[in-house]
């Protein structure tokens, strides 16, 4: 399953676990109880827990659906309907949006945990560790120009170590 707490994991804080620490530090709550919510990240300071990273939270919640489509996409098993996707990972991965009045609903029935880990730390490496490409190309043409990042073509502009996870899911077929 890929939630909150599933890409918060990727990245570190003083303390993971259910209950609220008795030390000050970060924490990462992974159990929802009557006061904390499972996947929250709050700072705790003299027995007093605040919530942190609202941002990230919201970039992560909108992440996942785009995020594995574009899986999908790499792993050449893309479909997509007007108000519905569905890929399909050799039989594995079933992954079905259905847009009801401005709401999205993802359901993932069967995605293999190793599958769903790996998207997981692409998100936290979007929202938590990706900075501003150090490497800027800019191009003139004529009277046209543009400045692009510096990528490795094909990489998904991510890490070797999360790409590679991939590898063993994608199909490759030659004409």
């Amino acid at each position: 399953m890929i939630d909150l707490l599933s890409v918060k994991l990727n990245n570190e804080y003083d303390y993971i676990q259910a209950a609220l620490p008795n030390s000050d530090g970060s924490w990462l709550c992974t159990e929802t109880s009557e006061n904390y919510t499972q996947g929250y990240s709050y700072e705790v300071l003299n027995g007093v827990a605040t919530r942190i990273e609202i941002k990230e939270d919201y970039l992560i919640e909108n992440a996942i659906l785009p995020t594995t489509e574009m899986v999908c996409i790499y792993l050449n098993n893309y479909l997509m309907g007007l108000n519905r996707c569905s890929c399909d990972c050799e039989d594995a991965l079933r992954l079905k949006a259905i847009s009801c009045e401005n709401k999205i609903e993802v359901d993932f029935e069967t995605i293999p945990a190793s599958l769903a880990a790996i998207i997981s730390k692409m998100i936290a490496y979007d929202v938590f560790f990706r900075g501003v490409p150090s490497e800027l190309q800019s191009e003139h043409v004529g009277n046209y120009s543009y400045t692009k990042a510096d990528y490795e073509i094909g990489a998904l502009s991510y890490p070797g170590e999360i790409v590679s996870g991939l590898y063993s899911y994608k199909r490759v077929g030659f004409i």
